[in-house]
């Protein structure tokens, strides 16, 4: 098959487009400062080839599949050009190469989704590497790719876009408005793609949505707090430096640390250098290889123990305070080469969790190791209340998937025809007077992070559902306060409450099943008002003009997901001035299709309106 080059925008050769793209193999390009990182994905067969280059000036480093060779490597131009001659070479039918995905460190909140890449947005990319100066590497791929192969699609992956859902008081810094306005001086995160995969992996491996803590221990490092797929919190600043203690860098730090040294004559840059080359393990021990770290320290040596403890702490730290901003943890995940390889570290940081609920199995945590062909192990103890799992890191798989899903969801339909899609959990609506029981009186609920659908939030507080047969704890209250009880489940969850709900639109409740809600204040019995919510869609006129529908029509919306693409029909559409578009789906419908908490979806075609 010959190579497509371009988004054709014949909207009548979509389908031939579809068909070429996802037949189509793959090229993901991840840059860093000292190396750069290529992974080739044929579809169908699942053929894959790595290929690794890492800098040096006479004694560089080219890795294919397992075979290295040592050559001069001087800087990102010379690796780049290396890898991509070395795909050239080894893979075979690289003329049938359709697009080639980039990891991007920092797209701000201007890029919340996967985007094809052109000239005015590689201009703003350019833009954010004088901010994060480890993106310039990327773009060296952007350019060098273009130059070998000018038509040829390239989409940008963001590693901040996982973390855009930051409620306000996880994202801003304490600094004057004037200073905020900005929008660049606040908390973007780092590692999001391979947090964003490790929250996909745990939630496929648990069977639901988790309360999820993922740790991405390497080189460099940060931890989030997961809530039912959606980032409520993260270590990461703006450029990947705040939070843990890493490789070179110091993490944390009190910024006067900063002034003193730059009042004692140091320069900016030297500081800058400082914090992010000479700080962190290679500060402590002298030595950035945490293998070596550990070595020494078995050996006696008394830094290399205090560089384990003190990282051991910070993580620690972040563990317990994220327990705290999630109610709970369901699940703690390691991942990253010291996370999957340094069973020390594990256990230096799980010691004396017992009392969140997170408790090791010793014997497990010391032989385990995953792998691409078992990528999820658990280091829990059996009787642990909550899971501790080793899950592999794989940022090129989820790159790929990403940008398959943009293709196929999309193909030649522009960023602006995509119709955002969300996973709905099991959650409540309350009116006031049902919140003043479960909760005191007068009771405010706590905004946790805002929705997409203006006003409204999910909030801290949680309720316990009470059925004929069975109990659900932890189900979050959405806010702010409405004019009836509404508790909307799925059908699985049907059989652990043993009740029947109808699919109704929301407010639709009559006849519907009653319920008892216990909170921590008291218990309110419901005479209705448990349903299975209907797909739907959220629009705005405006919305609903560009789709060309109108407010109760029935529409059909197709999702890509990692492997089982489905086409969900009679999805009801809301429309209303004070809606953002979404659709929402429930967790079974998600589930049984593979898809992501948060996706994309492409309206297909228009039903009869709905009666």
């Amino acid at each position: 098959m010959n190579a497509i080059y371009a988004v054709n925008t014949d909207r009548k050769m979509r389908a031939v487009w579809l068909i070429c793209v996802m037949e189509q193999p793959v090229l993901v390009l991840n840059a860093g400062r000292t190396s750069l990182k290529a992974s080739w994905f044929s579809d169908g067969a699942g053929t894959r080839l790595d290929i690794e280059a890492h800098l040096g000036s006479s004694e560089g480093l080219l890795r294919i599949g397992s075979e290295e060779s040592s050559m001069a490597l001087p800087d990102i131009e010379a690796a780049t050009e290396a890898v991509l001659n070395a795909f050239e070479a080894q893979a075979l039918n690289r003329q049938s190469l359709a697009v080639v995905g980039h990891r991007i460190l920092f797209g701000a909140d201007r890029f919340r989704q996967p985007v094809v890449l052109d000239e005015s947005i590689e201009r703003v990319l350019a833009q954010y590497a004088v901010m994060v100066p480890a993106q310039a590497a990327a773009l060296v791929g952007i350019r060098a790719v273009r130059r070998r192969w000018p038509l040829l699609v390239q989409v940008a992956v963001f590693d901040t876009a996982f973390h855009s859902t930051l409620p306000t008081e996880a994202k801003v810094y304490a600094l004057p408005r004037t200073m905020r306005e900005s929008g660049l001086l606040q908390r973007f995160g780092a590692h999001g793609i391979n947090h964003a995969y490790l929250a996909a992996r745990a939630t496929a491996w648990m069977g639901r949505a988790p309360r999820l803590i993922t740790c991405h221990l390497g080189a460099t490092a940060s931890i989030s707090a997961i809530q039912a797929g959606v980032c409520v919190d993260t270590s990461g600043g703006i450029s990947g430096s705040e939070g843990l203690v890493m490789a070179t860098r110091s993490g944390d730090i009190d910024p006067d640390v900063v002034l003193q040294l730059l009042r004692s004559g140091h320069s900016a840059s030297e500081v800058s250098h400082l914090l992010e080359h000479e700080s962190g393990l290679i500060g402590l021990t002298g030595s950035s290889d945490m293998r070596v770290v550990e070595a020494r320290s078995r050996q006696g040596d008394s830094d290399c123990r205090l560089a384990i403890d003190l990282m051991a702490r910070r993580i620690k730290k972040y563990i317990g305070a994220y327990v705290a901003v999630m109610g709970g943890v369901d699940a703690l995940v390691f991942s990253g080469g010291i996370g999957e390889r340094s069973a020390l570290l594990r256990q230096q940081v799980v010691t004396n969790l017992e009392c969140l609920g997170l408790q090791l199995d010793h014997a497990t945590n010391a032989r385990a190791f995953v792998t691409r062909a078992a990528p999820v192990v658990d280091v829990s103890a059996s009787h642990s209340v909550s899971r501790i799992l080793m899950i592999a890191a794989d940022e090129a798989l989820a790159i790929a998937h990403a940008v398959r899903r943009v293709f196929h969801q999309s193909s030649t339909v522009s960023v602006s025809d995509l119709i955002p899609v969300v996973v709905s959990a099991r959650h409540v609506h309350l009116r006031q007077e049902s919140i003043d029981t479960l909760f005191g009186r007068h009771y405010d609920l706590v905004k946790l992070h805002p929705v997409a659908q203006p006003g409204q939030f999910a909030a801290r507080d949680t309720v316990t559902l009470v059925g004929p047969k069975g109990r659900i704890e932890s189900v979050r209250v959405v806010g702010p306060a409405r004019d009836q009880d509404q508790v909307e489940i799925s059908k699985t969850d049907q059989l652990t409450l043993g009740l029947v709900a109808p699919i109704r639109d929301s407010g639709e409740l009559a006849g519907s099943p009653g319920i008892r809600l216990e909170g921590p204040a008291g218990s309110v019995m419901l005479a209705q008002g448990v349903i299975c919510s209907s797909r739907h869609i959220h629009m705005s006129p405006h919305d609903a003009a560009h789709y060309g529908v109108k407010h109760n029509d029935a529409v059909s919306v197709r999702i890509a997901s990692t492997c089982r693409d489905v086409i969900y029909e009679n999805v009801r559409v809301r429309v209303s001035p004070n809606y953002v578009l979404e659709m929402h789906i429930d967790t079974d419908e998600a589930n049984a299709a593979d898809v992501a908490v948060r996706s994309t979806g492409v309206l297909l075609q228009q039903s009869a309106p709905a009666s």
